[in-house]
């Protein structure tokens, strides 16, 4: 009966959430398999460092903003390849100067997580190092604005993710996995340059070049609005469900541009392009080809 009685009682002590670290400032380590509690508003701006996440460790905002540009560069690190996770509702918001990026994967190898918040006005919004780089990122439910660069990594799974009115580029990965409410919009630069992009409810619109440039696309509900080159110019593209209009590929409304012919299945586009091909060829998948 003891006996049965302590192992219940480890059961249920084991069955209980960690007790966290309230964040009061930056220059602040959560320390590994640990949650950090953002117990106000915090500015980061004369600190080295913002907040560092170890290795299995969690930044709970708490509905918080953390903010500013500390010396040593983003607003939240993860330390060693994570893996981390930040958890909203929350923001983390650049300010005087713009700190280098407002999250990022140290070394841009490893894993993170990140769900519920709002990144705005860095660098880079959410670095996760270069899309030939090892680093992965799992995003829900964020909005990354206004910064130089939108996020980066190797690869993105994204769920609800708006990234929109960055300088530059909206996101540059190797591999893109959404999972639907994905928007790109108003970026300077190319809005989506990925290597591959596959899933379903992506919006490209109104971005400087490109809606989505890259090697090979296979989307379902993709929307390419108005972007100022083709919304999708890849090598290979396979749309279902589709809509692409108004775009200004190649200087002549080009929507889909491809290198080999693309499939598009229950899809409205405007005009298509043969990439590498006779001028003025096109496809003969679209409305004015």
């Amino acid at each position: 009966m003891c006996r049965a009685l302590s192992i219940l009682m480890l059961a249920l002590l084991a069955s209980r959430p960690a007790f966290g670290l309230d964040v009061t400032s930056c220059d602040t380590t959560v320390p590994a398999g640990e949650t950090g509690n953002l117990v106000a508003d915090t500015s980061c701006t004369g600190a080295f460092v913002g907040v560092e996440l170890s290795p299995g460790a969690t930044l709970a905002l708490n509905g918080h903003a953390l903010s500013g540009n500390p010396g040593g560069g983003a607003l939240v690190r993860c330390l060693d390849g994570g893996p981390c996770t930040i958890l909203g509702p929350g923001s983390i918001l650049g300010t005087d100067g713009d700190p280098a990026a407002c999250v990022e994967l140290a070394g841009g190898r490893g894993r993170l997580v990140m769900e519920q918040g709002l990144v705005h006005g860095c660098g880079t919004g959410i670095d996760g190092g270069s899309s030939d780089g090892k680093g992965r990122l799992i995003v829900t439910d964020v909005s990354v604005s206004a910064n130089g660069r939108g996020v980066r990594a190797r690869s993105l799974r994204a769920r609800n993710l708006v990234v929109a009115v960055n300088a530059t580029e909206g996101i540059n990965v190797g591999s893109l996995r959404a999972e639907g409410g994905v928007s790109v919009t108003g970026n300077g630069g190319v809005g989506i340059s990925a290597n591959a992009v596959r899933g379903f409810g992506v919006g490209v619109s109104l971005n400087g070049t490109s809606g989505i440039f890259g090697n090979r696309i296979k989307v379902r509900d993709l929307t390419a609005v108005a972007n100022v080159d083709c919304g999708v110019r890849t090598v290979r593209a396979s749309l279902l469900d589709s809509s692409l209009t108004g775009n200004g590929g190649l200087g002549v409304g080009g929507d889909v541009c491809t290198v080999r012919k693309p499939r598009v299945r229950n899809s409205t586009c405007g005009k298509s392009v043969v990439l590498g091909g006779v001028i003025g060829a096109t496809w003969g998948v679209c409305t004015n080809d």
